[in-house]
């Protein structure tokens, strides 16, 4: 798990493409590729209150 999120950290343009179907991760099911992308899109959204 922690060799995915490191190249799907490496490699943002790979995190689009599991969002959108195009590509899967091995040896994972949908609810684990999910979760990886909730946990990416919650990291990388800015605070508010900066600015």
């Amino acid at each position: 798990m922690q060799e995915i999120i490191r190249y799907l950290m490496n490699n943002p343009e790979m995190l689009e493409k599991l969002k959108n179907g195009t590509v899967s991760l091995a040896g994972l099911d949908e609810v684990e590729a999910q979760a990886i992308i909730k946990v990416f899109d919650l990291s990388v959204t800015p605070l508010g209150y900066w600015r």
